[in-house]
C-alpha cells in the first residue's frame, strides 16, 4: 500500500458527478486505508460513496471512497475502497483545469521533441486517460504525444494516443486521449 499524505485529489460526487473538492491529503492509516482531507475544502459532506483522483509524483490512482464519522479539527476522514471501475469505462473522468503542453509527437518509432512546445489546457481526465483543449487542427486521431500536466508540484509527463477529437471550431479542438506509457 502507497502512502498517499500531501497529495493532491479530486473528490467527486458519483450521482451528480459535480466535484465536490480539489485539496490536498492531510494523512493516511495505512492499516485502515483511511484518508484526512479539510473538511473546509468540501462543497459539503456527501452521504454517498465518492469517487476519488489523486496525483502522486508522477502517477494517478482512481478510488471509490466513504465519507465516515464527524468532522473533528476541520478534518473529515474519507475510507479508501479498490480502484474504481463503473458505468462501463475503465476509470470515472474527473472535471479538472490545469496548464499543460504538448512538448513531442511521435513519428514512426521515434518521439520528436518540440522546439517551443503547444500550450493546452486539460478538461478532465481519469486514471488512465486526459482530455484537454488546444489549437485546432493541429493533431489527428491515431497521433501519439508526450505530454506535460502541471498537476502536481513537480508536474507529470505521459505518453497519450489520440482516440478523438470533440467541440472543433476554427481556433480550437479538445482531444481526447488514452495513455500509452509514463514518461520520467
Amino acid at each position: 500500500m502507497i502512502n498517499l499524505k500531501n497529495c493532491r485529489v479530486i473528490i467527486r460526487e458519483q450521482k451528480k458527478n459535480s466535484v465536490l473538492a480539489d485539496t490536498v491529503i492531510l494523512g493516511h492509516n495505512l492499516l485502515t486505508n483511511i484518508i484526512k482531507v479539510r473538511a473546509s475544502a468540501m462543497a459539503y459532506r456527501p452521504k454517498e460513496p465518492v469517487g476519488l483522483l489523486v496525483f502522486l509524483e508522477n502517477k494517478i490512482y482512481s478510488y471509490l471512497g466513504t465519507v465516515q464519522g464527524a468532522v473533528i479539527a476541520n478534518e473529515m476522514s474519507i475510507a479508501l475502497y479498490d480502484e474504481e471501475q463503473k458505468k462501463g469505462r475503465k476509470f470515472e473522468r474527473y472535471e479538472i483545469e490545469a496548464s499543460g503542453k504538448i512538448e513531442g509527437v511521435r513519428i514512426k518509432n521515434n518521439m520528436i521533441t518540440l522546439h517551443k512546445p503547444i500550450p493546452v489546457t486539460i478538461k478532465n481526465m481519469s486514471a488512465n486517460g486526459v482530455l484537454f483543449k488546444g489549437i485546432s487542427g493541429c493533431l489527428d486521431v491515431g497521433m501519439q504525444l508526450q505530454l506535460y500536466m502541471d498537476v502536481t508540484d513537480s508536474g507529470m509527463r505521459y505518453e497519450y494516443k489520440v482516440v478523438r477529437k470533440q467541440n472543433s471550431n476554427p481556433e480550437t479542438e479538445e482531444y481526447g486521449c488514452k495513455m500509452v506509457a509514463k514518461k520520467k
